[in-house]
């Protein structure tokens, strides 16, 4: 497995649309800066035959302290999660 970058990214995809460079990165980036927007807002995007990018919370909790045998109140947080459907998942699924 490996971690591919945001450039390299973009790359395929100029050369595979045959679209200068700096347009796709402009592209890639304002779908990308409108997404974050709306995870933000609370709100769900839905690509259908991809999947959901949602948000959820995660309540507060009381964790333990090792050091003094105490605990630590952990506040409540938000993150974002990513849901493969349809077409994807099976790809990721089988390997292609």
């Amino acid at each position: 497995m490996a971690t591919i970058r945001k450039l390299t990214f973009i790359g395929r995809i100029a050369k595979l649309t045959q679209v200068r460079q700096v347009d796709v990165e402009k592209v890639v980036q304002c779908f990308l800066d409108e997404l974050s927007g709306e995870l933000v807002r609370g709100n769900r995007m839905e690509f259908r035959g991809f999947g959901v990018f949602s948000t959820v919370t995660i309540p507060p909790r009381m964790y333990p302290n090792f050091k003094n045998g105490g605990k630590i109140a952990i506040p409540a947080r938000r993150h974002a999660k990513f849901k493969a459907v349809g077409p994807l998942k099976e790809r990721i699924r089988n390997g292609r």
